[in-house]
């Protein structure tokens, strides 16, 4: 076992779909294009509620971090940790999600903000495409 296996990271055909680490380096470069910094707090907060969030929606396969303490900028959401509807939700959301930062409105209304997307994205996606199963 690898060391990225042994702290849970992606493994063989398996890919990052994003970090911490990578997170906190995309709001870095927004604030440096003169966008309003969110802060270090405000990126590792949003990373936990986005993963929680995912996990309580059904669209991953495990629990990526069980709670924001246990961030780190290692801690990475990996395709194989989300279900086929989850890979969807996250590839339409995330570029939105980042531009976000800024305007954050605490843990609670980022989840309403996720629960209306994800909702608008299964109404788009034929039911047969749903959940993880799906055909």
């Amino acid at each position: 076992m690898t060391a990225t296996q042994a702290r849970g990271g992606c493994l063989g055909a398996d890919f990052v779909v994003t970090t911490v680490g990578n997170e906190l380096a995309v709001e870095a470069a927004r604030a440096a294009a003169g966008c309003p910094p969110a802060g270090r707090a405000t990126v590792m907060r949003r990373f936990f509620t986005l993963a929680d969030f995912l996990w309580g929606a059904g669209l991953t396969t495990r629990v990526v971090v069980s709670a924001p303490a246990r961030l780190h900028e290692y801690t990475q959401l990996c395709r194989s940790d989300l279900t086929e509807e989850g890979e969807g939700f996250v590839r339409a959301c995330l570029p939105a999600w980042r531009a976000r930062a800024c305007r954050d409105l605490g843990d609670r209304r980022e989840r309403g903000v996720l629960a209306g997307w994800l909702a608008a994205y299964r109404a788009r996606r034929p039911a047969g495409r749903r959940g993880s199963g799906g055909a």
